[in-house]
């Protein structure tokens, strides 16, 4: 929150991206000792990302929301596929609206966060294994033993919002 301030000054949008950062997070924290993310934090995120779409910052609401729409169903399709071929699920509802959020925040820029997506996802597990993280009574009670991919969609969705924000990317 201090980095978007310092970076965007004390501006509306400033407060509003902060705000997004801040969920952003706390969701992957939720995803990653967990294994789900609750409903409400996707809902709000996603307000506030077409809320600051809207402003001068975003990238409009039009581009907005065709991207959400076209990297929602896309994902959707794809891995429900995937999912009834292997009859394995590879990808929760939630990481569908994470990438969606990407997609609302950053316009055709979410290209970027698929590019990141893997390399951040080997990450987030070398420091599952290094951390240790014990999972939460919630994913103890299911027994997931699945790879959160909400830490990975989030550090590279702020990611790229941080170069977007500082001017590293148009």
């Amino acid at each position: 929150f201090t980095a978007v301030a310092f970076t965007m000054g004390p501006t509306m949008a400033g407060l509003i991206t902060g705000s997004i950062v801040m969920l952003l997070v706390l969701m992957a924290r939720i995803d990653a000792i967990e294994g789900f993310i609750p409903d409400s934090l996707l809902f709000c995120t996603t307000a506030l990302g077409y809320v600051l779409a809207m402003s001068g910052v975003g990238v409009g609401v039009e581009q907005a929301m065709v991207t959400h729409l076209i990297v929602f169903f896309s994902l959707y399709c794809i891995f429900q596929g995937i999912s009834w071929l292997t009859k394995a699920q590879p990808m929760g509802m939630a990481d569908y609206h994470l990438f969606s959020i990407a997609g609302v925040l950053l316009g055709s820029d979410v290209l970027l966060v698929f590019c990141l997506f893997l390399p951040m996802l080997i990450l987030t597990q070398i420091c599952k294994h290094w951390s240790k993280w014990e999972p939460g009574v919630f994913a103890r009670l299911v027994g997931s033993k699945a790879v959160p991919a909400g830490p990975a969609i989030v550090a590279s969705t702020v990611l790229v919002l941080g170069l977007r924000v500082n001017g590293f990317l148009p």
